[in-house]
């Protein structure tokens, strides 16, 4: 059983997959807690966009907020109480980053999000989460 699951959330079919299994694992009694985490990237942009790129993640972090609000309202259809958060940054970074800092034992999340770059067999993001994270990574594929 894990204490505290962290689902993270993006909008993209995969990551409702991810969303479905955290529902499963919390009706079943293998999720204590579910928290949903959305990370509204910082884009790399030259130095002559700095303006841009200093304002983005204001812009970026209301969408962020409304994907793990549905995510929330979904779960709470069904009963499960869920914790939502959204950070900055790097979304593969910062998502393991979060989970050792709060120190859940387990990350869910789906193999592609929404990137017009596709990995070949998983997505960056959640390559870059399954070889930085300090506990087990749940990858639901689509």
């Amino acid at each position: 059983m894990f204490k505290k699951v962290l689902v993270a959330v993006d909008g993209s079919e995969s990551s409702q997959g991810a969303i479905e299994l955290a529902k499963n694992l919390a009706r079943s009694g293998l999720a204590a807690s579910v928290t949903l985490i959305s990370v509204a990237p910082v884009p790399s942009l030259p130095l002559q966009a700095m303006d841009f790129m200093l304002s983005e993640p204001s812009r970026l972090e209301p969408v962020a907020n409304m994907v793990v609000d549905n995510a929330k309202i979904s779960l709470e259809k069904e009963g499960i109480n869920a914790n939502t958060v959204v950070v900055s940054g790097d979304p593969g970074l910062q998502v393991s980053k979060y989970a050792e800092e709060h120190q859940y034992d387990c990350i869910l999340l789906g193999s592609r999000g929404l990137s017009v770059v596709k990995g070949i067999v998983l997505g960056s993001v959640s390559h870059k989460i399954l070889h930085t994270a300090h506990c087990p990574v749940l990858i639901y594929r689509a």
